[in-house]
């Protein structure tokens, strides 16, 4: 803008016009969100100027990062941003479906179902008769330690707890 406006005022021959010009708008440096909470990041952005409509939240699984914490942004840390105008991305993990099979070897069968009904899983038990007493656990399929879809069933095979394990174990023959 100017002073005295355009379009009408004539200024004298060597007399003062005022030029204001806009800087543009302010813009914040985003700072690195991964690692903490989604809540705390959103309110640091806030903080910043920043609309919480302006604030995108996408969820991803995740191994390696706690639920409901950042894993990246966009646009990056380090980043000038017009807090009036651009979108900040949070990825923000929603934990893993993936569960460990656990070691269940020499439980009894209820036990055994407990453990894998609080891990997240279904159990399929084979080799178990009558009602279990005396029987424990001989191994899963898949096998303790395995990292498996949560809901996933999983295979648990008996014996007698004074069986040896070659009695109930499988065999393969080749042809």
């Amino acid at each position: 803008t100017q002073d005295p406006a355009p379009g009408g005022t004539v200024v004298p021959k060597n007399g003062q016009v005022t030029l204001y010009v806009s800087k543009g708008s302010d813009k914040v440096t985003l700072s690195d969100y991964s690692g903490i909470s989604y809540d705390n990041a959103v309110s640091r952005l806030i903080a910043l100027g920043i609309p919480e409509s302006q604030i995108k939240r996408v969820d991803e699984e995740s191994d390696k990062v706690e639920k409901d914490t950042v894993i990246s942004q966009e646009p990056a840390s380090g980043t000038a941003v017009d807090p009036k105008n651009d979108t900040i991305t949070l990825h923000v993990s929603k934990g893993s479906d993936s569960v460990t099979v656990p070691d269940i070897s020499g439980y009894s069968p209820k036990a055994a179902e407990d453990s894998i009904n609080n891990a997240g899983l279904k159990i399929n038990e084979q080799g178990l008769s009558g009602s279990g007493d005396g029987q424990v656990v001989e191994r899963t399929s898949p096998s303790a330690g395995s990292k498996v879809k949560k809901g996933d069933a999983v295979t648990v095979y008996y014996s007698k707890a004074n069986d040896s394990k070659s009695t109930t174990s499988e065999s393969s023959t080749s042809n």
